[in-house]
């Protein structure tokens, strides 16, 4: 739940990260050629590394879920319990034993 609000969190922020640089272009005009191709440019390149960003952090968030239910399957090991914390993202009943 947390992770899922931090990645929505995320894209609100860099979506205004990368409409600022148009916005002020906007509302403080500059030269034809800025307007034209230092602001797009930028723009894309905040896209393109907040896309990057997403992917890697996506791949992080997939990999702590996935790794909470491997912990969970052993969940029914006598010493496992008292050595790792569980996490709610998978419920121990439904697991095979």
């Amino acid at each position: 739940m947390l992770l899922s609000i931090i990645k929505y969190l995320y894209r609100g922020l860099s979506t205004l990260i990368v409409f600022i640089p148009i916005t002020l272009n906007v509302i403080y005009p500059s030269s034809i050629v800025s307007s034209l191709i230092y602001i797009p440019l930028l723009s894309l390149t905040l896209t393109l590394f907040f896309i990057y960003f997403e992917k890697q952090m996506s791949q992080y968030y997939w990999s702590i879920k996935k790794h909470a239910c491997l912990n969970k399957k052993q969940a029914n090991n006598k010493g496992f319990r008292e050595k790792f914390f569980l996490c709610s993202y998978c419920n121990v009943n439904n697991l095979p034993k």
